[in-house]
Order: structure tokens, then sequence, then C-alpha cells
């Protein structure tokens, strides 16, 4: 939220950290037995910023979605969790996000929070920032590469299509200049 327009947290895609023999992307899956306990953890991750940032984070993460893994050699039904991370700028412009970090204390037995740190997103790696006067001085220039990349998506549909072209570019794209990269080519005959 601190730096992209939009993102995509994916739970049971494996992470490239350490010697875990898995590869940067491999779709592995988790078991979900309940899917209500995903939709109530929002519930608790705003727990981990502050106060008067909850409701805006509440308004930027969306509810999770269940994609089911296929796996030949598993019998156990596995999914990845999608949740979509959409920080309108209307909703953070100028504004940073800190967030503090649960960890589970084994001997005390519950959750403690780490300090309030802010991070961004860096390639595929999340990091603390290290100078934060530096980075609030490029918030402006982050706000208004938002503000592009919306008005690039919300391009308008004319409200009559006489151009029979104009009508299947907007029926093909939703809207958008750009076809997106899930959509297949297509070949329209008369």
């Amino acid at each position: 939220m601190n730096v992209r327009t939009n993102g995509t947290i994916h739970f049971g895609v494996m992470d490239s950290r350490g010697d875990t023999g898995y590869v940067h992307g491999e779709i592995t899956g988790i078991p979900v037995k309940e899917k209500d306990v995903y939709c109530d953890a929002l519930d608790y991750i705003e727990r981990s910023f502050s106060s008067s940032d909850r409701e805006l984070v509440r308004l930027c993460i969306g509810e999770p979605q269940f994609v089911q893994v296929v796996c030949s050699n598993s019998n156990e039904e596995l999914y990845v969790v999608e949740v979509d991370i959409k920080p309108a700028v209307s909703i953070v412009k100028n504004r940073m996000f800190s967030v503090s970090l649960p960890n589970f204390n084994e001997k005390a037995n519950k959750v403690q929070l780490e300090k309030n740190t802010y991070f961004r997103r860096v390639g595929s790696k999340t990091e603390p920032v290290a100078d934060l006067s530096d980075f609030y001085q490029h918030i402006s220039f982050r706000d208004a590469q938002r503000e592009e990349a919306e008005r690039r998506n919300n391009f308008s549909a004319p409200d009559l299509c006489q151009n029979l072209g104009k009508k299947l570019i907007m029926l093909i794209t939703g809207g958008k200049k750009i076809l997106d990269k899930e959509k297949w080519h297509i070949l329209v005959t008369n």
C-alpha cells in the first residue's frame, strides 16, 4: 500500500526464502478446512495497523478468493488463497502505512506485535524502508503514478456505440485501453 497501485497476496504459492527446496512462485496450495476463518482473518490483520489507519486498510484489502489446486499425487483438497490489495488514490493520497508484524511467542503462548515499521515492495521482495524522510519526499510522485494508472484503467465507454469496431473493443477489453493477459487471441470474422 506504500508503493504499488495494486497487488495480490497469494497464500499457497512459495517464496524464494532459504533452502526450502521450492522454486519461487511454485504453486503448492494449502489445506483449507473452513473458509470463514480466512474471511475473519482480516479483522486480525487490522490489529497490525495503527488505529487511525484501520478503516483505510479495510477499504483497500479485498475478500479472499479460493482457487482449488489440482494435484495428481494428493488426495487432499488444497487451495491458493488470493487477497487483492487495491489502494485507491482517493484513500491513500499523501499517506504512508506502518505495520506491526505479529510473532508467536511459544514461551508466553501468545502473539506479540513487533515495533511499527514502514515497508515497501521492491521487485518480488518486501523490505523495510531504510530512509523514512527520503521515502516520504517521494510520496507525491507515487500518488501521481497511481492517479495515472487509475485513469488509464478507467477508460469509459461512449454512450452510443454506433461504430461496431469500438463496440467490439469495449466488449473485449471491459472498458480498458489494453487487453488483459488472461485473454487469448480472438479472431473476428464478418
